[in-house]
């Protein structure tokens, strides 16, 4: 048979075939160039069967590999098959010494793109000739990545995770004068974040490292292209509870773009466990006595400052098509927003606070819909206090009821009490 027919034949039996799930070729890849798309670096290989495009996210851990091809999409368009014949991207989970999965997607003609479809680090490493690097993701530092070559030496990154990072936190730091709270909040949880992404680095390529040694294990066949610098500071205790308290609370007052980062690295942290407010109460104004009283003691907030931190997350359940009107109750000192939709229905989003800001007695409970109120002797009227994650709810039995009878045992003792953080055991009835 002549060569060229052989030449056919073998492409037909290979054209059902995922790329990279292919028989290695027997022509040599070579490396190409690195380039960044979206929120990806790609390094790119030059194959018999085309290029292939090993990327990394910045942003997420684990990206899939069709966000990948939609990303490739975004920038090229009609010729992105021309660009790529396959895309592959490492995921991060690691269980028990296994390598990382790779995820793999091919692109075709008329912008049709293959199934997601799995690749062993061995199949890759057929197909690019040699080892693909893998960077961890919390060492996956854009320049870094950009300038891998074959044959580098594992770059030495200080660790810092892809989807919680603490440059925010140290930017803040840095601005803030001695004894600043906030800057001691911030200057810690950075702190914290770098010794745990770096143990956590650490330990995720020691497993890699150790299942490697045999040879047939796909460990042996990922090439670690980064490890996590030297952790030069020993681990510190967090700062006094007051102190974190103040820091946050320091920071949420805040209306700048800096605040409102590092506000989104703490909550992403712990979920503002130490924050001034828990959750955020959702009701209809007119749907009790209650509501509709606690609603016209609102004030309107000076719409010629930009909103804080708290009053930018309850600004985020409002769509363009809403009406929204940003408030402020001065007695609890929460921020509120009064919504109205195109039907002319009103709902008011408040930033509910963790403690009663009185030393009045616990006179009144009121329950109505998915909203708790509290009257104090005074007369005052407070949204009951919460922790992020542990609502307060009734009429079945469950946390969220058995968190409001702790709640209410508590603010009976001490109004300014603290609310359920754990699953504490109902008080008994007697």
């Amino acid at each position: 048979m002549p060569i060229s027919r052989r030449k056919q034949v073998a492409a037909r039996a290979l054209s059902g075939q995922n790329v990279l799930t292919r028989p290695a070729p027997t022509e040599p890849a070579r490396y190409g160039r690195s380039r960044i798309v979206g929120d990806f670096v790609i390094l790119d290989w030059l194959t018999a069967y085309g290029t292939i495009g090993l990327a990394h996210s910045l942003t997420a851990g684990n990206s899939s590999a069709r966000w990948l091809a939609e990303a490739v999409y975004g920038q090229f368009w009609d010729h992105m098959h021309d660009v790529y014949t396959s895309l592959v991207i490492p995921q991060a989970a690691i269980n028990l010494g296994l390598a990382p999965e790779l995820k793999a997607i091919d692109l075709h003609p008329g912008c049709r793109s293959s199934d997601p479809y799995e690749v062993r680090w061995r199949q890759l490493a057929d197909v690019l000739g040699d080892r693909a690097p893998w960077f961890h993701p919390a060492l996956r530092d854009r320049d870094t990545i950009c300038a891998w070559q074959p044959g580098d030496p594992p770059a030495i990154v200080p660790a810092s995770h892809v989807e919680l990072s603490a440059q925010p936190l140290l930017e803040l730091a840095a601005d803030e004068p001695d004894g600043s709270p906030a800057g001691a909040a911030c200057l810690w949880l950075a702190r914290y974040l770098r010794h745990s992404d770096a143990e956590y680095a650490q330990r995720d390529i020691d497993q890699i490292r150790s299942a490697a040694a045999d040879s047939k294990s796909d460990c042996a066949y990922v090439h670690i292209a980064a490890i996590p610098a030297p952790l030069l500071r020993p681990a510190e205790e967090p700062p006094d509870e007051m102190v974190l308290r103040a820091g946050w609370l320091q920071i949420v007052e805040r209306r700048d773009v800096l605040a409102a980062a590092a506000a989104r690295v703490v909550q992403a942290w712990d979920g503002g466990k130490a924050w001034p407010v828990g959750q955020i109460a959702e009701f209809d104004p007119a749907s009790c006595t209650a509501a509709a009283e606690w609603t016209a003691r609102l004030r309107p907030s000076p719409a010629v400052q930009p909103p804080t931190v708290l009053e930018r997350q309850l600004l985020g359940h409002i769509t363009s098509v809403d009406s929204a009107e940003l408030l402020h109750d001065d007695t609890s000192g929460c921020a509120a927003v009064l919504r109205t939709d195109q039907m002319g229905e009103a709902t008011v989003y408040a930033s509910v606070p963790q403690r009663i800001g009185t030393l009045a007695l616990l006179a009144e409970v009121i329950l109505s819909g998915n909203t708790v109120w509290v009257r104090t002797s005074d007369g005052g009227l407070w949204l009951a206090p919460s922790l992020p994650g542990r609502g307060l709810s009734w009429g079945y039995s469950g946390g969220g009821p058995d968190a409001l009878a702790v709640l209410l045992d508590r603010l009976l003792d001490d109004i300014t009490g603290q609310p359920v953080a754990g699953y504490d055991t109902p008080p008994r009835v007697c």
